[in-house]
């Protein structure tokens, strides 16, 4: 569920991010649409895509997918603004490059780099926010494994003293997710160089 919401949520918030920031006529539009998606909290749409597309691993993922692809497009379009005012694009311009070799070959590269290290984090929000939902009944239940629903079913265990059943599938949601965020730091280090210390 993390993996596929996180990569499918970083192709199309990407091309939707490199497009709205290249193309002013397609910013204002796209961005109200970003706008509108993004004023509904994480929890609340995702509960509502789920509720009308259904429980399933599948739709979970497509509900998840809806709603992180206006985050990493916002990032990719910051991105973008920048990168196409930069002197060696104007250049690409001049040398009469055609607009998908500019943007695919030249933009994509270096806008694509803040949301490749947001990946990870992008995973571990998909993972808590897929495991809230089936904790509160409208995600993925049983039989199919999902540690949101494993918490819920262990809590009515815990008052007859068996409290490990909702303990440790609560530590390793716990685990996953701060890995994923440690790792979304690493990539963070890697990726800018300002956060490497170069160019000090």
């Amino acid at each position: 569920i993390g993996a596929g919401t996180a990569v499918l949520a970083a192709f199309f918030g990407t091309l939707m991010g490199l497009l709205a920031g290249f193309f002013k006529s397609l910013d204002a539009v796209l961005m109200r649409l970003v706008d509108a998606m993004m004023a509904f909290p994480d929890i609340l749409l995702g509960i509502a895509l789920v509720s009308i597309l259904g429980a399933s691993p599948v739709n979970v993922v497509l509900a998840l997918t809806l709603v992180y692809t206006p985050r990493v497009a916002r990032v990719v379009r910051a991105s973008t603004l920048v990168i196409r005012e930069l002197p060696y694009i104007e250049a690409a311009h001049a040398v009469g490059l055609s607009t998908p070799r500019l943007l695919f070959k030249h933009i994509l590269p270096n806008a694509i780099l803040g949301a490749t290290a947001q990946l990870p984090m992008r995973m571990a929000w998909a993972v808590r926010i897929s495991a809230t939902l089936a904790f509160i009944g409208v995600g993925i239940q049983a039989p199919t494994p999902e540690w949101g629903a494993m918490i819920r079913q262990g809590a009515e265990y815990v008052i007859t003293g068996e409290w490990w059943a909702a303990l440790f599938p609560g530590l390793a949601l716990m685990a996953l997710v701060l890995g994923f965020n440690l790792l979304s730091d690493g990539l963070t280090d890697l990726l800018d160089p300002k956060r490497r210390g170069v160019g000090k």
